[in-house]
């Protein structure tokens, strides 16, 4: 059993990863019409699925709706097969397109939205600001559709613009994210980082190390924006080499922190070939068993499976002896008994 998270030290997240979904295609269906399908959703030239939140590269989430075109009616695609027949409108309210996309009614044998009431009852209207009616669809029709809307709070897109939810200067400047993060100017339809001030003050520069604006954004440039914050003195990831983080380069940068002492975080782990990806973990009974994380709530024992310290083995090891983590030069992991260092 490893240790639960509640009785362990939260951790920063050591890799960030943005997503992106590709477009579903469905140009081939029969009697559909190929012609290019605006996305008038679309904010930041990421294709993404039905209901989907993405973050771009500064930060801020958006979505825009898959969609497909038949005649002169646009359908989400997973709602209603493109050109389908729909003859009454107990057929659509029963679908996802009532319920997802506010299109409840059935007309020209599809299903489109024609009651505001339809679209204010959707994650579109609360998450993206897509509250109102606009030709068969829901839609953003207003500054105050953005303003109630999960964009405007989360990533500071409260104005209504050619029919999506973008920022200001102002919502810019003033949404959480600005202290956050540094991102406290217009950038598109974003907010972003353009100030060195903005960043030096943020609240991920004093934690993580997100000190520098770079690129639009602020990140850790240099070693001195990662020492001395929690992210170095907590975690021992007091490097960076202009990397969108800061990272561990060896085991005494893991054995200094604090970690170390309460989780037994004390090994480097995960280094990949450029080095830039390490991370402090507990890979030795013997650093968990000096670690406050034992002698508080029993665990004891460095597991395999989570890299962290846990109350029991998970090695599968006979007659009591605890299983070790150990790292060969070449990164690969084997186990060793008695923590003796050999396999």
């Amino acid at each position: 059993m490893h240790t639960p998270a509640n009785l362990r030290m939260p951790r920063i997240p050591w890799r960030t990863w943005n997503s992106t979904v590709a477009l579903a295609c469905l140009a081939l269906l029969v009697g559909c019409v190929t012609n290019p399908v605006p996305t008038p959703l679309q904010s930041n030239g990421q294709a993404l699925q039905d209901g989907t939140i993405s973050n771009d590269s500064a930060g801020s989430q958006t979505s825009m709706s898959d969609v497909n075109q038949c005649g002169d009616v646009v359908l989400p695609v997973g709602c209603l097969p493109a050109c389908a027949t729909v003859t009454d409108d107990a057929s659509c309210v029963a679908s996802t397109c009532c319920t997802g996309w506010g299109r409840c009614a059935a007309q020209g044998g599809v299903c489109v939205a024609v009651k505001d009431a339809d679209c204010a009852a959707t994650n579109l209207c609360a998450y993206w600001g897509q509250c109102h009616v606009v030709q068969g669809v829901c839609a953003v029709a207003s500054d105050a559709d953005c303003a109630d809307s999960k964009l405007c709070a989360n990533s500071g897109q409260c104005h209504a613009e050619g029919g999506k939810c973008v920022s200001t200067s102002a919502s810019c400047a003033t949404w959480s994210g600005c202290k956050a993060t540094g991102n406290c100017a217009k950038a598109g339809d974003f907010c972003g980082a353009n100030s060195a001030a903005d960043c030096a003050a943020c609240q991920a520069c004093a934690d993580k190390g997100f000190c520098t604006l770079k690129n639009g954004g602020c990140y850790p440039d240099k070693d001195a924006d990662c020492a001395d914050k929690p992210v170095c003195l907590v975690h021992g990831l007091c490097h960076t080499t202009g990397s969108t983080e800061c990272f561990a380069k060896s085991d005494a940068d893991c054995k200094a922190s604090t970690g170390c002492k309460t989780n037994g975080d004390c090994s480097l782990d995960g280094v990949s070939p450029s080095g830039t990806d390490g991370k402090c973990a507990a890979l030795h009974d013997s650093e968990c068993q000096a670690a406050t994380v034992c002698a508080q709530n029993g665990a004891c024992f460095a597991s395999l499976k989570y890299h962290e310290c846990s109350t029991s083995t998970d090695g599968g090891v006979d007659g009591g002896s605890s299983t070790d983590a150990s790292i060969a030069a070449d990164g690969t992991q084997t186990n060793c008994l008695n923590c003796d260092g050999n396999p």
